[in-house]
């Protein structure tokens, strides 16, 4: 019982700080602010930390110390923020590649109009 429950605690607790910099408001989201380099960092980073939490739980699962509806129920809201985060990191990335097709064409832009 007390496993269990020490299981369950740190779940929710890795949860909460996972969620904690998407729960705050927009105006309270300095990370939105940041580079687009810094938010895939911790976009990854949160990536990883969850994946590492699902593989966690099902660890938990599979030696019994987890309730299975409990179980189920954070390994499917743990599936679902991680493929919010893969949204939003190909979002970024696919962002970025414009940006940078864009620069190239300025750049090639500029050297045709100085020869």
């Amino acid at each position: 019982m007390i496993p269990t429950l020490i299981s369950i605690s740190i779940i929710i607790f890795v949860f909460g700080l996972i969620l904690y910099p998407f729960a705050r408001n927009k105006k309270g989201m300095a990370w939105l602010e940041e580079s687009q380099g810094t938010q895939l960092i911790r976009l990854y980073d949160l990536k990883n930390a969850l994946v590492g939490s699902i593989s966690q739980l099902d660890f938990d699962n599979d030696l019994g110390t987890i309730n299975v509806d409990d179980y189920q129920r954070l390994r499917k809201e743990y599936v679902e923020r991680a493929a919010t985060i893969l949204r939003e990191i190909s979002r970024i990335e696919e962002t970025s590649a414009h940006e940078m097709e864009r620069e190239i064409e300025n750049l090639i832009q500029k050297q045709n109009n100085q020869g």
